[in-house]
């Protein structure tokens, strides 16, 4: 088995002979469990949000692939400072192969939080397999306060002109 092999149930047997006088063999049937998980990309994976506020909902899911049966803890990293990520219904999910954990993100600011982008990395986790990641875009500015239409945008004027 490789690493890259798709998760599953793999059986097989081995089969043991003796090389002494009696020839005396043995067949056993071994279940080889590959399993792994899956992290989704972030939905929506672009959010923005003024300072001192939090973001829209994000959703992610965390999925098992195999007999797969595990805590699986969820990150973010590279936020900008003052902003911190909260995970709904928790950070630590346990999915199965019969339904997949559906995470809600929300990323809150506070009123210093810098303006700009970051790429947010979105982390799952568990012992004995590798993380996944996912990236999400932030943008933390300044929403409007007022808009302006104009109703008429053709202005028609005269000049006129006086001699001395």
């Amino acid at each position: 088995m490789n690493a890259t092999d798709n998760p599953g149930d793999y059986l097989f047997n081995v089969h043991a002979a003796g090389l002494d006088v009696l020839a005396v063999t043995h067949d056993f049937a071994l279940t080889l469990q590959v399993i792994d998980f899956t992290l989704s990309t972030p939905s929506p994976a672009s959010v923005s949000v003024a300072p001192g506020n939090t973001t829209t909902s994000i959703s992610l899911l965390v999925s098992a692939l195999g007999a797969f049966n595990a805590t699986v803890t969820l990150s973010c990293s590279s936020l900008p400072t003052g902003a911190a990520c909260q995970f709904q219904p928790a950070a630590s999910v346990v999915p199965s192969g019969a339904s997949a954990a559906a995470i809600t993100l929300n990323i809150s600011t506070t009123s210093s939080t810098a303006l700009g982008t970051s790429q947010v990395i979105l982390s799952a986790s568990t012992p004995g397999e590798s993380a996944k990641s996912q990236t999400l875009t932030l943008t933390v500015g300044v929403a409007p306060d007022y808009s302006i239409t104009i109703s008429n945008p053709t202005l028609v004027g005269s000049v006129n002109l006086i001699y001395f």
